[in-house]
């Protein structure tokens, strides 16, 4: 019923703004994503982070796969380039899943990177070179692992974060997005929830580096290769 009751409240609200269901699960997935990673110390801004960017990065093959099954289409027919990597796992290249990690208005980096703006921040982390090196590192040992200063690293990789918190993050997508393409969006504005979060204990810069640092290598992983049972897309 209480469900029912918050539908009926975002609908009525959508005329006024459309995105309001998205706003209001970003802020939901924030929440779960803040209690997946607090201890008994707390919550630690970079882990934190983590696990915000691999979820945003990696709701970009996830929405497009979704999209797939629907239309009955596979990768390859819609521009995406199949990748099997060395460590067994299959990576997604091309303008679809670039589409929604780091060129659209609304595409996960670009919000990431307006907030840190918003912040303060005025140099930022190098998109360009963060998608060279996911691509050079795919199927190695080094990928997915981000490249950040020591004393600001994340108490887990990215794919461990997305692999946690995923069924979750899926679970707010589908209740609260009225279009696959939204589900990037979501988790980036649950993303810029973390960045305004953790402003005062952690240098905005570096807030934004790690969260590009773990959403671009995961945008790349193909949905199948989280090693779920139930469905990631």
């Amino acid at each position: 019923m209480k469900r029912l009751a918050m539908a009926g409240a975002i609908s009525a609200q959508k005329a006024d703004d459309p995105l309001i269901g998205v706003k209001i699960g970003a802020k939901e997935l924030f929440g779960q994503c803040m209690a997946a990673v607090h201890d008994d110390r707390g919550v630690h801004a970079e882990t934190l982070l983590c696990v915000l960017g691999a979820i945003s990065g990696f709701a970009c093959p996830a929405a497009i796969a979704e999209q797939l099954a629907l239309k009955g289409l596979t990768p390859p027919q819609v521009g995406i380039m199949v990748v099997e990597g060395a460590d067994g796992r299959t990576y997604w290249f091309g303008d679809p899943v670039n589409h929604l990690l780091a060129e659209d208005h609304y595409a996960v980096w670009p919000l990431i990177a307006g907030k840190a703006q918003a912040l303060g921040v005025t140099h930022f982390p190098d998109a360009a070179n963060a998608m060279q090196h996911v691509a050079a590192t795919v199927g190695g040992a080094d990928f997915g692992i981000p490249r950040l200063p020591e004393g600001h690293r994340p108490a887990l990789l990215p794919i461990d974060a997305a692999r946690a918190v995923w069924p979750t993050a899926r679970a707010i997508m589908i209740r609260y997005c009225d279009e696959l393409r939204e589900w990037p969006l979501l988790a980036a504005l649950a993303a810029q929830e973390g960045q305004e979060t953790v402003r005062d204990s952690l240098d905005p810069a570096i807030a934004a580096t790690i969260l590009l640092e773990c959403a671009f290598p995961m945008a790349k992983l193909a949905p199948g290769s989280l090693g779920l049972s139930q469905p990631v897309g």
